[in-house]
């Protein structure tokens, strides 16, 4: 995960604003909170841990899964929109059809989602590289920032498993 640990506009801190702001349901529980749809389970986590993190609350609730426990909490959290009837039906069909199509023996279309798993395996299974970004201990990767922190840097993948790379000194913008 990662969090906002300074929240400035114009050089101005705004966590007071944004705390203020979180106080009101509304601000966060609308349709249109956040492209995302509501974002109820990332203002939870925010009122537990003072920080603003970056994911939304549909991916925040897969790392958190208290959030999805029960059906209840699904209508709670207002994650239920996941698998509202629509979605159902769309990927019933997306299923049928792809049954179909192996049961024919056909090619067919897979698109990569871009997550690092199945990349890290694929060049530790045939020891062809890839690069990723990878969130690792820093070991000196990054030389202003603390020893043993989580950083994400520049990773080279092969046969041999997950290489950080040196990054140096880290420069804010």
């Amino acid at each position: 995960m990662a969090w906002f640990l300074k929240l400035k506009w114009h050089g101005k801190d705004v966590y007071p604003i944004l705390r203020e702001k979180f106080k009101d349901p509304a601000i966060y529980s609308a349709t249109k909170a956040h492209w995302a749809g509501p974002d109820m389970v990332r203002a939870e986590i925010f009122k537990a841990f003072g920080y603003f993190n970056t994911e939304s609350s549909v991916h925040m609730s897969e790392y958190t899964p208290y959030f999805r426990k029960r059906p209840e909490l699904f209508e709670k959290y207002k994650l239920k929109y996941l698998f509202d009837d629509d979605w159902i039906k769309k990927d019933g069909k997306r299923m049928k059809s792809s049954k179909q199509l192996i049961n024919l023996d056909q090619k067919f279309t897979i698109n990569h989602s871009g997550e690092y798993g199945s990349i890290i395996i694929n060049s530790i299974e045939t020891g062809k590289p890839s690069r990723i970004n990878g969130n690792v201990k820093n070991k000196n990767l990054i030389t202003n920032l603390p020893y043993g922190c989580c950083v994400e840097v520049p990773c080279l993948v092969d046969k041999e498993g997950i290489h950080p790379c040196y990054v140096g000194i880290y420069h804010r913008n």
